[in-house]
């Protein structure tokens, strides 16, 4: 009799250690192929749960409302591997798994705030000149794109391709292209908001054709500046203009008619940003071209960085522009600590200096035709602007 207890005992106890154990590795996890989505785009889920577990719970967000599961009204399932599961309100969501194994164990989990859902990136394009258009070589366009899924954050990138030139890209929501090789260039934009990407192909085409009239340009094409400060504009066409005409809405003067204007200033005595579109017209023997620059005045208390402007009573002139062998760099005033560096299209430099005195002489007869871009810089201020290399 002892004996048959003794055993019996000992089955009970293994029995018993078997189901704690079978209990204790029960673990219930589980994973989704992507965390950040589109409202009504899928996510795929995938138990990791140990343990053997034999039945499955899941559910998806607080109500039916928040998401679906596959063809179903519901945003609960029962099983293993959950269809499509699509979602359907803005923000975040939970996600929870309850799963049953054959020794009678429940366990669950609930990862908070596990999916986050938003609106899809709805980009449309504009620019400076209009789709389909027929443009000078070395002429500069600004690009723009909205979104109507803001306020989410963006990352765009920009492609401009060709078979006639190297593919350009940009990662700046507002790039300036300049096409200097003639072809024709079609605009690409991908954008993504962290739910999804999408892209655009802008109108047909730009076709880019060499010209005798010239290509108009300003410098710079975009600033924002505080009240109060003044703008040093810059012609920066090709093809050899000999007249121009300036308009400065908002600005002091409002009006020029010489190559390089002097600076215009800007007041703003409200509360809010002002805008101003500068415009300038060109002409030659052969025609005549538009360029536009943007200038957004900030009210007091202004903060932020302000690039292309030198503050201090300092005016940078390169010329000239189009230049062949040499390129001048002449300071208003004699400033000590003034770094001189030059970039090509590509962002490589080629060249870099400090400069002396006022007037500075550079040979460029060696470098290759193209725009390239210069930068000033100081202990406290920087002035940026662009040039054009002829052979």
């Amino acid at each position: 009799m002892r004996i048959r207890i003794t055993i019996l005992a000992a089955i009970i106890t293994v029995c018993f250690s078997l189901i704690i154990q079978n209990a204790k590795s029960a673990i219930v996890d589980f994973s989704a192929n992507r965390d950040s989505i589109c409202f009504d785009s899928c996510v795929y889920f995938t138990d990791l749960s140990s343990g053997n577990p034999i039945w499955w719970e899941w559910t998806f967000g607080a109500s039916n409302s928040d998401a679906t599961v596959g063809n179903t009204a519901s945003n609960m399932y029962n099983g293993q591997s959950p269809p499509c599961v699509k979602f359907h309100t803005p923000g975040p969501h939970n996600v929870t798994l309850e799963i049953h194994t054959s020794t009678g164990h429940d366990t669950s989990i609930t990862k908070t705030a596990y999916i986050y859902a938003g609106a899809c990136p709805d980009p449309s394009i504009s620019s400076t000149i209009p789709t389909n258009d027929t443009i000078c070589s070395c002429k500069c366009v600004q690009f723009f794109y909205t979104d109507p899924s803001d306020p989410f954050a963006h990352e765009v990138t920009w492609y401009f391709i060709s078979t006639s030139a190297p593919t350009d890209t940009s990662t700046e929501a507002s790039p300036t292209i300049c096409f200097t090789t003639p072809g024709v260039f079609y605009v690409v934009l991908v954008d993504n908001n962290g739910f999804g990407k999408d892209s655009l192909v802008w109108g047909d085409s730009i076709t880019v054709i060499h010209c005798l009239k010239p290509a108009a340009n300003i410098d710079p094409v975009v600033d924002t500046i505080c009240t109060g400060t003044c703008v040093q504009f810059h012609d920066a066409s090709c093809n050899t203009p000999t007249k121009w005409s300036w308009i400065f809405p908002g600005g002091n003067p409002d009006t020029s008619t010489i190559q390089n204007p002097p600076q215009v200033c800007y007041t703003n005595t409200g509360n809010t940003p002002i805008t101003y579109t500068v415009k300038m017209v060109d002409t030659n023997a052969f025609g005549f071209d538009s360029a536009y620059a943007t200038i957004i005045v900030l009210p007091l208390p202004c903060i932020g960085g302000i690039s292309n402007i030198l503050k201090m009573n300092n005016t940078i002139l390169v010329y000239p522009n189009p230049a062949t062998t040499l390129l001048n760099i002449h300071q208003s005033l004699p400033s000590p600590n003034q770094q001189l560096i030059i970039t090509d299209l590509l962002g490589t430099e080629v060249y870099k200096e400090m400069l002396t005195g006022i007037d500075n002489t550079i040979s460029i007869s060696t470098w290759s035709a193209g725009i390239y871009f210069y930068e000033v810089r100081s202990n406290t201020d920087v002035a940026r602007g662009k040039f054009v290399k002829e052979l």
